[in-house]
Parts: structure tokens; sequence; C-alpha cells
């Protein structure tokens, strides 16, 4: 099993940041990524992300004014792919957590797969922090 957790802060406040990430059309702004969103009859949230080759559906499981949680349905890059994204009001802005858990495929290196994600994710954090701070 691969866990990632990245925490970083933002000095805006927490719900600038949470609903920045629920503008689904709009992350390709910050992750190295297409993202489509896609029409459920149940209104649940689903997109289509595009990233390093590969093209896969992320559900979104729960998400109110200070948290998301998705994972990957079907195929995809890693296996059980699944994320929290929460963020904690502070006195002076708000500090943001990110954990994903997944596994490798069998012909991957976990050490290889964490260090990616790992690499991508702290670089949209960093390019999120900068629009959302600049809010």
């Amino acid at each position: 099993m691969i866990n990632i957790f990245i925490t970083m802060p933002f000095a805006c406040q927490a719900i600038v940041v949470i609903d920045t990430l629920k503008d689904h059309a709009q992350l390709g702004r910050f992750f190295n990524a297409k993202f489509k969103c896609l029409t459920s009859p149940n209104q649940e949230i689903r997109r289509q992300v595009t990233l390093r080759g590969h093209t896969f559906i992320e559900k979104i499981d729960f998400s109110d004014a200070h948290t998301i949680e998705y994972h990957i349905e079907g195929q995809g890059p890693v296996k059980n792919h699944q994320a929290r994204i929460w963020a904690t009001p502070l006195t002076t802005g708000c500090q943001l957590h990110y954990l994903i858990q997944c596994q490798a495929l069998n012909w991957q290196p976990s050490w290889l797969v964490k260090l990616i994600i790992k690499h991508d994710i702290s670089r949209a954090l960093a390019k999120l922090r900068a629009y959302c701070d600049g809010c």
C-alpha cells in the first residue's frame, strides 16, 4: 500500500481553497492533467482525467466546505486509488491536507509511483497556493 500525505499552509480561507478545487473543469490550471466533467443521471460528480497518457474516471464520494473525498473508478494508472483533501482553518489562513492511498500495478515499483505522485501533487498544490493566496 502506498500512503502519501502532503500538507501546505495557505494565506487564504479554507473555503476559497476547497471551492477552487471543486471547480473541476478548471483543475488543469494546477494539475498536469486534463479534466472533463461527466454528466450523471443521479447527480454524482464524476470527472474524466487524462494524465501521463492514461485516461480514467474519478468519482467524488463526499464534499463540503472543508473536505473533498474521491476515488478512481475502474482501471487507473494505479490500483485502489482513493484520496481525501481537507482544509483546517487557522487564524492566518488555513492548512491544506492531501492524503492519497493506492497500490502500484504489479509491474510498477511502489517507491517510484510514490515519488511521481508526491512530486505531481506537491507542484499542483504550490500552483494552487499561488492562485488562491493571490485572490
